[in-house]
């Protein structure tokens, strides 16, 4: 486990899953794997297309999604899947932008594959920014539309206070302050997450949360709260 504050942000596990062949790689190497299983899968004579997309959190260095996606889906298909698994709260407007343009969502998923990169933001106002890359385009089936091929682990972090045990608990409030005020603690195991409430917000629980494995921890409402 670490314990440097910024580790957080960049989850410092080094290895992580292939969900195509169940094998553990490096996460530095993950994307040339994923890229010799995918060859495997590769079906020729298919006529359908299977869209291999790299998904990063802007702020959160180690964060990342793997996804493969039908030739089926559309970029609606995309945002519902992005909040479903990683940043829905409250509900807030998302958009994908490309050369400084918003892109329709009702457009084909295959849309994405013309550019060198795609941004998109949930949340316009406590945003949380992801970056998409297209990969590569294989033929194939799959059945289900959009595919976890490979994600980051969840990160293993120390309590900020005791320096000891594992770190499950993130104030949000204290989060935020962290990056104007870089002395702030922000992640707790549970028994610290009970003194950090009564010592810093006089007993009162609404800035805490337990910690996800999502970009989105830490900001407006996200994530299930400490009773």
């Amino acid at each position: 486990m670490t314990n440097n504050k910024d580790d957080y942000k960049q989850n410092n596990l080094t290895k992580c899953k292939c969900n195509l062949c169940k094998k553990e790689y490096d996460i530095k190497e993950i994307e040339q794997h994923i890229n010799s299983c995918l060859d495997k899968k590769n079906d020729n004579c298919n006529v359908k297309n299977l869209y291999y997309f790299v998904v990063k959190a802007k702020s959160m260095g180690g964060m990342f999604l793997h996804l493969l996606i039908s030739q089926d889906s559309n970029l609606a298909d995309l945002d519902q899947f992005l909040r479903d698994i990683w940043l829905e709260c409250c509900n807030h407007p998302s958009l994908f932008k490309a050369n400084h343009q918003e892109l329709d969502k009702k457009k084909n998923i295959s849309i994405l594959t013309k550019y060198d990169r795609i941004d998109y933001i949930y949340d316009f106002n406590f945003f949380t920014e992801l970056e998409i890359k297209h990969i590569k385009t294989i033929k194939g089936e799959q059945n289900i539309p959009i595919k976890i091929l490979a994600r980051n682990p969840k990160a293993d972090i120390k309590c900020h206070i005791c320096n000891k045990a594992k770190a499950h608990i993130i104030c949000s409030e204290c989060y935020n302050d962290y990056f104007f005020s870089e002395d702030e603690d922000y992640l707790f195991c549970e028994e610290c997450a009970k003194k950090h409430k009564d010592k810093i917000h006089n007993g009162n629980s609404d800035f805490l949360t337990y910690l996800e494995n999502s970009p989105r921890a830490g900001i407006c409402n996200y994530g299930i709260p400490i009773k």
